[in-house]
């Protein structure tokens, strides 16, 4: 704290107070130092601050006058402060994200390097995993935030970000590639290749919901891995639309007539604060990305979130 701070510090607490030693005390000081301090500030100002007496002190008509102004000094220093503490968290901070893996191949990457544009020394932790690991993570405080699909836990706050087609994904030369629109009824008694993980069943859910019953060949939490098994024509799949950007695999994928989607969001704990460096990139990312959340289906076809 510097000096004048401190004087004025002392100022206000006296006044407070009205006894120089409880006015020590909050401050953690002797009461010989917070008197020197009164009187250096009568001095300086030429005006008496306090009236003395053996049942305390209390301002003079002077120092009356003068109160209101030395507790703006005070807020404004503290606001400073507050500030410059603030520039420092962030130029110094590490912000944990997790994730799972196709935000973190193309979202995320776009977004750490803006960030680093304006915070050069900020470092990145990304923790890939499912829905319910990255869940996991952000409330027990293992990451700031993180990315997952639509949900609804209670102690998380879901913040929609960005709408994911999901796509038909076949074989090339395979007879629904030839369509324009792949239904959702000719997926039942196809070889399929499932994706899907513990809780993680939103494939699974999707075609139940339209009683489709695919021949499930293969059962397996990778989408790479999957679009290199159709393309060896070991079945057909489901996949998200942000998984098949710029895939090196000869594979043929079609939209499907329903128009499934899921929404995936950037989620925090409703229970912790998040550190200054983390609460300023999740705000940058929700103004980057919340304006393209919207409904991408044609408006005569139906829709359906999974």
């Amino acid at each position: 704290m510097s000096g004048n701070l401190q004087k004025y510090t002392a100022f206000l607490e006296v006044s407070k107070f009205k006894n120089m030693s409880h006015a020590a005390d909050s401050m953690n000081i002797s009461q010989p130092s917070i008197s020197k301090m009164i009187s250096d500030l009568e001095k300086e100002w030429g005006v008496p601050l306090f009236n003395r007496s053996r049942r305390g002190v209390t301002l003079t008509p002077d120092g009356e006058r003068i109160l209101p102004f030395v507790k703006r000094i005070c807020d404004c220093e503290h606001s400073i402060q507050n500030v410059i503490d603030e520039i420092k968290g962030i130029e110094n901070g590490i912000i944990k994200i997790g994730s799972f893996s196709s935000v973190a191949t193309h979202i995320i990457p776009n977004l750490t390097s803006k960030f680093k544009k304006k915070y050069n020394n900020v470092d990145f932790e990304i923790l890939l995993g499912d829905y319910t690991e990255v869940e996991e993570w952000v409330i027990s405080g293992r990451v700031d935030f993180g990315f997952v699909k639509q949900s609804d836990n209670p102690q998380l706050q879901y913040i929609p970000i960005y709408r994911d087609q999901i796509r038909a994904v076949l074989p090339q030369n395979h007879r629904l590639s030839k369509q324009d629109i792949v239904s959702i009824k000719d997926f039942e008694n196809e070889d399929f290749i499932l994706l899907e993980k513990n809780k993680n069943t939103e494939i699974s859910d999707f075609l139940a919901q339209y009683n489709i019953s695919p021949e499930i060949k293969y059962t397996l939490w990778d989408d790479y891995a999957i679009m290199s098994m159709v393309e060896s024509k070991m079945g057909i799949s489901i996949l998200h639309d942000l998984v098949l950007k710029r895939i090196p695999y000869c594979i043929c994928v079609k939209p499907i007539d329903v128009q499934p989607y899921r929404d995936i969001c950037l989620i925090k704990s409703k229970n912790k604060e998040m550190p200054v460096a983390a609460s300023k990139m999740l705000s940058m990312i929700v103004n980057d990305l919340s304006s393209e959340h919207t409904d991408k289906t044609e408006p005569s076809v139906q829709k359906k979130n999974i």
